[in-house]
């Protein structure tokens, strides 16, 4: 096994000086902050390092603003916005990879899936939630997540971490949500997938080896991490810095979906304090992604939301100078009333339909210049992968 593996790793090197592209390692981690528009980051930013500070994906110096609107609406929502990216097509409000004819659409993950590549999603909310789900499920209600969790489960992405347990356990389990018997964990594991359900478990992976990982680290949504109490649920850097390193066994490469879905669930209820630690959290696992790329040089790193949520904004209005913020460590003080520092406030508890950023670096990053689609980043994965369609 490990001459085999040797020989691929020297193909993959000769490939690589001859100039071809067959053999070539390629990578893809799309880093998907939702509801964070540019408010959203300033803010996170002046609350962990102050005005003169820097979040890790400011170091993304390949830039595009980002339009949102859907097939439906000028304003999104995460459903249409995420199917935009996994499969380079529009679609109605609600939809999970499907068109506006409810006929299926391949995304980019089963297309690296298909071709040999290894596949993650990672998020902070439920694994059926409507960014996740729609790269690798297929349904025109984002709100029917025990189907959708099914549909993960057929889609043999090789790392799932996140939330919604609920979902997958049977209907006389604890906080189930399902309607039916079916134990979907159970068959996780009878499909070879290694099961955790806390951060010892996860912490306790053997990395060196290559494996296939299902993690369910709450019934439903993870909790805030202005809310933990405990250690027992996993950062969504150390989930990420996981799932990187499980995929990077892949010589083919692989394509690894991560979001920071609290943001915007702290923005729909204007709650400026959990929205900015969800931001700042967020970024340190965009700073794993960059790490990785930064050793390799053959991924391509995307940050980018799907819209902005809240209407929120940055201003000086409530005091004179800067916002002193006492920090422990990045952090700001637990506790503090961030929204008024930070002179926070709010158009409305929906989503707007501002465009948004998406920042790059790696092989591919080049293309992020000027306006775009939000549909536009579906190629440019794809070539990055050199997958076609």
């Amino acid at each position: 096994m490990k001459r085999g593996r040797g020989l691929i790793l020297l193909l993959v090197a000769m490939c690589a000086a001859l100039g071809c592209t067959q053999y070539r390692p390629a990578k893809v981690i799309l880093f998907v902050g939702d509801g964070m528009g540019l408010a959203q980051r300033e803010a996170a930013r002046l609350a962990a390092y102050g005005p003169a500070g820097r979040l890790a994906m400011d170091q993304l110096d390949q830039i595009s603003l980002i339009t949102t609107y859907s097939a439906s609406a000028l304003t999104t929502d995460s459903a249409a916005g995420a199917t935009s990216w996994a499969t380079g097509h529009k679609t109605t409000n609600k939809f999970l990879s499907v068109g506006p004819d409810s006929v299926s659409l391949k995304t980019i993950l089963e297309y690296a899936r298909d071709a040999g590549y290894g596949t993650g999603l990672v998020t902070s909310t439920t694994l059926s939630h409507a960014t996740p789900a729609a790269f690798a499920a297929h349904v025109s209600d984002r709100g029917a997540e025990a189907q959708i969790a099914e549909q993960l489960l057929a889609t043999h992405a090789q790392v799932m971490l996140g939330g919604g347990r609920a979902f997958w356990n049977p209907r006389s389990a604890p906080g189930s949500q399902r309607q039916d018997e079916r134990d979907l964990l159970a068959e996780a594991r009878a499909a070879g997938y290694e099961v955790v359900q806390n951060a010892a478990e996860l912490a306790r992976i053997d990395l060196r080896q290559p494996h296939r990982l299902l993690g369910l680290f709450a019934d439903g949504h993870l909790p805030f991490r202005y809310d933990r109490q405990n250690d027992q649920v996993p950062e969504l850097a150390a989930m990420t810095r996981t799932a990187i390193e499980i995929l990077d066994h892949q010589e083919r490469g692989f394509f690894l979906m991560v979001e920071g879905g609290r943001i915007d669930h702290a923005c729909h209820d204007n709650d400026a304090n959990r929205a900015i630690w969800e931001a700042i959290a967020f970024d340190e696992a965009v700073a794993e992604g960059i790490a990785y790329a930064r050793r390799k040089n053959d991924t391509l790193v995307i940050v980018v939301a799907d819209h902005e949520t809240g209407g929120m904004s940055v201003s000086t209005g409530c005091y004179s100078g800067f916002p002193r913020i006492p920090r422990q460590g990045a952090f700001p003080e637990h506790g503090l009333r961030l929204d008024s520092l930070l002179c926070i406030s709010w158009t409305t508890k929906g989503h707007s339909g501002i465009p948004v950023i998406a920042g790059a670096l790696g092989p591919g990053s080049q293309h992020f210049r000027g306006i775009k689609e939000n549909i536009d980043l579906f190629p440019i994965m794809m070539e990055t992968l050199a997958l076609q369609p």
